[in-house]
């Protein structure tokens, strides 16, 4: 009885030393190097020359589900605004494409600039980003962008 018992241990620890040979990947390429700064930076002739601020975070166990938060705070005309967006709207879907993600779908607000989100798959990874701003007092401008992904 103790050889069988310690045998069907020892086949138990196998398979989850080794799993089964089918083990998804944690996040997408897009999402490992997606970077809500580098797409303010890529626009940053449009920002206004003042300081910026930005913090970032992952929260979420893998299942069912995981997000990345992102969040940066600049100064920006406001006539300046909806190039801006659209602007970072183009360089989001252009990362998605580049990271050889499959784009699903999107969505934008009533003139594709006040918020954004868009649909993508790359393996067994299904994620979605959506983009925002929040207007604050004077030239303040925060931008949001959340990953998640299952």
């Amino acid at each position: 009885m103790k050889k069988t018992n310690f045998l069907f241990t020892l086949i138990l620890f196998a398979i989850g030393l080794f799993g089964c040979g089918n083990e998804m990947p944690t996040q997408s390429n897009f999402k490992a190097n997606f970077s809500l700064d580098a797409i303010v930076e890529a626009n940053e002739h449009l920002l206004l020359d003042e300081a910026r601020s930005s913090s970032g975070t992952e929260t979420g166990l893998r299942e069912p589900f995981i997000q990345n938060y992102e969040e940066m705070t600049i100064q920006i005309d406001q006539a300046n605004m909806s190039e801006f967006l659209t602007a970072v709207r183009t360089d989001v879907e252009r990362a998605i494409i580049d990271s050889d993600a499959q784009m699903l779908g999107s969505e934008g607000g009533s003139n594709d600039t006040e918020h954004f989100s868009f649909s993508y798959s790359e393996d067994a990874i299904q994620g979605t980003i959506h983009v925002w701003g929040v207007p604050g007092e004077d030239t303040d401008f925060t931008i949001i962008a959340l990953i998640t992904e299952s």
